[in-house]
């Protein structure tokens, strides 16, 4: 989740006035994705003028669409049926593949998407070099394709599945669309919903699926649906939990911190044990958090994910959360208890215990 991926920037403020203004209410400026934006500003260590970039992006984007889903002619888009909602859909798509963006598989932050990209193969190469980093190129419906070849290397802005499903939830915010984001294991999707249906359409390859589509393909049984609240609506508000989650990094402000901890103290709020996991590895690992009066937390969350989804990952971090508060003795008997002499990450597994043996809890530095 902490790779970068980075595009060329193509469209400017001049740009933006190229473009038929239509109709659009007062949040054109405040979406989701805007949002999302300003939570990165504060969680990561980055040029402000990244940041100034990705705003424009997400303008020339969400103007562009909105001229083009008005001149549908729909005569009532919020109550759309499913043909006209197929259609609103597919021009999302349509849109974002002819201003550039590419569905490449994983990419991690939206401002990413908007700063400079190097690919180093071609595009008839599905798993691509971006960055560095081997990316999965989704190239249909066939308009995409023709489009990557466009803008291979020159103005290409990588999207995923959450990057996509944000920038459709931005464009639902100023339309007054009835979308939902909603998410299955690392896997984020829209939901359009009528009033006694909804129509699943999956921003990644731009087609529609069903809830047994998704209960099939990501091993999805009972227990973990009701859990993690897969398949649900999620709220704009548990929607940037999930977010402010994953961008968190080295660079995070204490007011990026204090945001995040606020939101768990809201009641009847759902936060995913992802979150729940991030947060405490992050309070436990990162030294901008060291003096965070909340630190000792780090165990409750850590054992809160746990509780919800116990995952291998989420295991690694409980002995961290320990050793941050100085529980050496409980961080070194979690560490055995999950990461034995059998595991296969033996090397990794003793030089954390190594580190707890001798109390210093910041592994990296040990």
């Amino acid at each position: 989740m902490k790779s970068l991926i980075k595009i060329i920037f193509m469209f400017s403020l001049a740009a933006c006035s190229n473009v038929k203004q239509s109709p659009i209410n007062n949040n054109f400026t405040n979406t989701i994705s805007h949002r999302l934006i300003d939570i990165e500003e504060k969680c990561s260590r980055r040029n402000p003028i990244d940041f100034e970039k990705a705003h424009v992006g997400i303008n020339v984007f969400l103007q562009t669409v909105v001229d083009r889903i008005n001149k549908l002619e729909i005569p009532n888009l919020k109550n759309a049926n499913k043909n006209e909602a197929i259609l609103v859909l597919s021009e999302i798509d349509r849109t974002l593949s002819d201003l550039g963006y590419v569905f490449c598989i994983k990419t991690n932050r939206l401002s990413d998407t908007y700063l400079n990209t190097i690919v180093t193969s071609s595009p008839e190469s599905r798993h691509s070099v971006v960055n560095e980093k081997i990316c999965l190129i989704i190239d249909e419906p066939e308009y995409r394709s023709i489009n990557i070849s466009k803008f291979w290397n020159v103005g290409m802005k990588p999207i995923d599945c959450d990057l996509s499903s944000f920038l459709y939830y931005s464009v639902g915010e100023i339309l007054d669309l009835p979308l939902t984001i909603v998410q299955v294991p690392k896997h984020s999707f829209i939901r359009w919903n009528f009033e006694n249906s909804y129509l699943n359409w999956d921003t990644n390859d731009a087609r529609e699926y069903s809830d047994n589509d998704y209960r099939l393909a990501y091993g999805i049984n009972t227990k973990s649906e009701e859990t993690n609240k897969y398949l649900e609506n999620r709220t704009t508000l548990e929607t940037q939990v999930y977010y402010h989650s994953i961008v968190i990094d080295d660079g995070a402000s204490h007011e990026c911190f204090d945001e995040f901890k606020a939101y768990l103290d809201i009641d009847d709020l759902y936060v995913s044990a992802l979150a729940y996991n991030n947060f405490a590895w992050e309070l436990s690992t990162q030294e901008n958090a060291r003096g965070i009066n909340y630190v000792k937390d780090a165990v409750s969350y850590s054992l809160k994910s746990l509780e919800m989804e116990n995952v291998c990952i989420y295991q690694d971090t409980l002995p961290c959360a320990f050793a941050a508060n100085g529980l050496f003795e409980e961080a070194i008997q979690t560490e055995i208890k999950y990461f034995g002499l059998n595991s296969p990450r033996i090397k990794f597994f003793e030089n954390k215990l190594s580190c707890y043996e001798k109390e210093v809890a910041d592994v990296e530095r040990c």
